[in-house]
């Protein structure tokens, strides 16, 4: 699980939005906004990555836990996001320069997918 979550973040910030998108499930939340399917999960990344304005991020922290530990830590995610939060899925809460980032992971079939994200 811990490999998905730093695939995921290493193609966040090598701003490879093919590598994410093949990280993500078929459906992801972008902080309460969902897209489905290969090109609009890719193209969402792409708007985000656009967005950054040429900002560098560095990855300087990355705990990997089950749903129950990271509610414990941080308390109820917002509601746009709270589905992400079941109780068989796993939270990767990332400090992207200092920018508090959670990504939730669902496993699917014999891999961990991305599900959804909240920064």
């Amino acid at each position: 699980m811990a490999r998905a979550a730093i695939q995921f973040f290493e193609a966040l910030l090598g701003h490879r939005t093919g590598d994410l998108t093949a990280l993500c499930a078929g459906t992801f939340n972008f902080d309460g906004r969902a897209a489905s399917g290969r090109s609009e999960i890719g193209a969402r990344f792409g708007e985000i990555l656009a967005q950054r304005d040429g900002i560098v991020y560095a990855l300087q922290d990355l705990a990997v836990m089950p749903t129950a530990e990271a509610l414990a830590r941080y308390g109820k995610p917002p509601p746009r996001i709270a589905a992400l939060a079941q109780s068989s899925a796993w939270v990767a809460v990332a400090s992207l320069s200092g920018r508090a980032t959670f990504v939730f992971f669902a496993r699917q079939g014999s891999s961990w997918v991305a599900t959804g994200m909240h920064d």
